[in-house]
């Protein structure tokens, strides 16, 4: 029980440190979409409406679930992708990759696992251009 609770806190004082900035950039008011890359849909797509756009999701590689990556869906080239995402950014819009959900929870049961799970999401952001 003692360590789900710590893994607990642990992971929400990591979401709070991680998302911070970029709650203090969110637009006022954040109208959000959301981008299931299971879909079809490509992010120049979206309704022009929304000002911050999650895209899901990222998932465990490795047999993990805190080593994290994320892949577009087939048939959404990487170039095109990146591209697509730098489009919504240039309008002002937050691109943001949405980690978890509910059928891939992130649990850090070490200090080990959360620094592989943040080295592995600044990896994400940073190949991708996500904004958080």
């Amino acid at each position: 029980m003692i360590k789900k609770v710590l893994n607990n806190s642990l992971f929400l004082l990591l979401g709070l440190v991680i998302s911070t900035p970029v709650f203090s950039q969110l637009p006022n008011p954040a109208i959000v979409g959301y981008l299931d890359c299971g879909q079809s849909l490509k992010l120049r797509n979206i309704d022009s409406r929304y000002n911050v756009v999650q895209i899901s999701f990222a998932k465990g590689k490795n047999g993990t679930d805190y080593n994290l990556a994320f892949s577009p869906v087939s048939g959404y080239p990487e170039a095109e992708f990146k591209s697509d995402v730098e489009a919504l950014q240039a309008e002002g819009k937050k691109v943001l990759i949405s980690i978890g959900g509910q059928d891939d929870p992130v649990i850090l049961d070490s200090l080990e696992e959360r620094d592989v799970f943040v080295t592995s999401v600044n990896a994400m952001i940073d190949k991708w251009g996500f904004d958080g």
